[in-house]
């Protein structure tokens, strides 16, 4: 018998590897990213939504969303941010001076020890499905933000 997944669980999924994505994206990944990487360019959202992803983003599709337990609600609380413009942006000054973004510190320049643990305690015991890993979906050609991780 298949093992059921609720989608609540997959959107709560979502949302905390958005947080953990959010809060170690620049120190774990950033100092990697060149001009090639096109997706700098564009601005950042989070986004939640309750899919059926079970035919693929389950275990290979053998755990199935148990559907039984709808309707489902979800939000957002406690949210907020803090960057920079968007490309494109008319608000001026928005790169004025690099340097004065908190973001830009040294200490955001590279993970604690404690955030390392954080980082992949979320990874290897909540993540359900990681795209970079998905040799079938994309034939072997991961995409190039994959190269980043």
């Amino acid at each position: 018998m298949a093992s059921k997944v609720r989608p609540s669980l997959l959107l709560r999924l979502v949302v905390v590897l958005a947080a953990t994505v959010t809060n170690f994206a620049r120190a774990a990944v950033a100092p990697a990213f060149d001009d090639s990487y096109e997706a700098q360019r564009w601005a950042t959202l989070i986004r939640g939504s309750i899919w059926d992803g079970s035919s693929w983003a389950t275990d290979g599709g053998r755990a199935k969303v148990d559907w039984s337990r709808a309707p489902f609600t979800a939000a957002f609380r406690g949210f907020d941010v803090d960057a920079a413009c968007a490309v494109g942006d008319v608000t001026p000054p928005c790169y004025d001076d690099p340097a004065a973004l908190w973001w830009n510190g040294g200490e955001y320049e590279a993970l604690s020890d404690a955030q390392r643990a954080a980082y992949e305690g979320v990874r290897n015991n909540s993540m359900v499905y990681d795209y970079c890993t998905d040799e079938l979906r994309f034939n072997s050609h991961v995409p190039l933000e994959c190269s980043y991780n």
